[in-house]
C-alpha cells in the first residue's frame, strides 16, 4: 500500500517509500544459529490473549524487546528531543528498572533495535532513513553510525533478517553470513491497509506487526515458506497498540499502548 506517512515521535513510528539496495554488514549469527522453537511449552497454534501490564516499563515508546526478554531499547521523547535509552531486567518475570541513554546514541534517531549480542544497533530518522551503529562490545559506547542505503523506518533485526517498513509494506532484507541482500516486499502479508512495526520470532517462523490499527501474528512453516495472511490480537480495551517483541519460545508477545502521554508495555500469552 501507498500513502505518505508522518513521524510520531512517542512511538517512533514513521512510513515512507523505499528503493532497497544491498549491502554487507555483520549484524547477526548465521543461518544455521536459528534455534528449532517450533514446540513451546505452550500451545503455538492458540491466540495470544489477556494483556496485562509489565512492572517498571510504564513508558517505552517506539521499543524493541530481546529475545530473552531482558533488554528493551526503547526512545524518549522531552522538550522536543528524542534520546534513545537502554533498559535490563535480570529474569522475564522482575520488573524493568528507569534504564539509562544508551552510551554514544546521538538524540532525534528513532526505533532502535539491537542484534542479541547489543554490538549492531538499527534506528531511524525523521527523513525515513534507515541508520546502524557497531561497537566493539556490548560494554562500549556505541559509534560509527552510518545511513545504509535505504528509506524505510520500524527496523527490526531478526536472526536471519532486517525487517522494516516502507510505503506502508513490511519489507525484509535476508542476512546470510553476516551480509545484508536486497531487500523485498514480504507480499503475503499485504493487504489494502497499511501494515508496519513488523517483529519476528527467533526462529522467524512467526511475525507480528500492525495492520490497520490492530495487531496481527502471521506464522508459516519455514523460513522458505510463505507467511499466512495472518490473523488479530485481541488487545482488550487497549489503544494506540504496537508489537515489541516475541519470546524466544513464542509463548508471549509483549506490545506497547497509548496511555495519555505514556506508552506503557504489556505483555499477552498463550495458554
Amino acid at each position: 500500500m501507498s500513502l505518505p506517512w508522518m513521524v510520531l515521535f512517542g512511538c517512533g513510528n514513521v512510513q515512507s517509500t523505499q528503493k532497497p539496495d544491498a549491502m554487507s554488514v555483520a549484524d547477526a549469527p548465521p543461518q544455521d544459529a536459528v534455534q528449532d522453537a517450533a514446540s513451546g511449552p505452550c500451545d503455538l497454534s492458540a491466540s495470544f490473549a489477556n494483556p496485562a501490564q509489565v512492572a517498571g516499563a510504564s513508558s517505552v515508546g517506539g521499543a524493541s524487546l530481546s529475545y530473552d526478554e531482558l533488554v528493551i531499547y526503547f526512545s524518549v521523547t522531552r522538550n522536543q528531543t528524542t534520546t534513545t535509552f537502554r533498559t535490563a531486567r535480570s529474569t522475564n518475570r522482575s520488573a524493568f528498572p528507569v534504564g539509562a541513554a544508551a552510551p554514544g546514541v546521538p538524540d532525534l534517531v528513532l526505533g532502535p533495535s539491537a542484534n542479541e549480542p547489543e554490538t549492531v544497533l538499527y534506528l531511524q530518522n525523521g527523513q525515513n532513513e534507515l541508520l546502524r551503529m557497531t561497537r566493539a562490545s556490548s560494554t562500549a559506547n556505541w559509534a560509527n553510525l552510518t545511513k545504509i542505503g535505504v528509506t524505510g523506518v520500524d527496523p527490526f533485526i531478526g536472526r536471519t533478517a532486517l525487517y522494516f517498513s516502507a510505503n506502508g509494506d513490511i519489507m525484509a532484507a535476508p542476512l546470510t553470513n553476516g551480509t545484508l541482500g536486497h531487500a523485498a516486499r514480504i507480499d503475503s502479508l499485504a493487504t489494502a491497509m497499511a501494515e508496519r512495526n513488523p517483529v519476528a520470532s527467533a526462529d522467524e517462523l512467526e511475525i507480528a506487526f500492525n495492520r490497520g490499527t490492530t495487531i496481527a501474528v502471521a506464522s508459516r512453516t519455514a523460513t522458505t515458506a510463505e507467511f499466512n495472511l495472518g490473523t488479530t490480537v485481541d488487545v482488550g480495551d487497549l489503544a494506540g497498540t504496537h508489537p515489541v517483541g516475541l519470546s524466544e519460545d513464542r509463548c508471549r508477545l509483549y506490545i506497547t499502548a497509548q496511555v495519555g502521554t505514556s506508552n506503557p508495555l504489556y505483555i499477552l500469552s498463550r495458554p
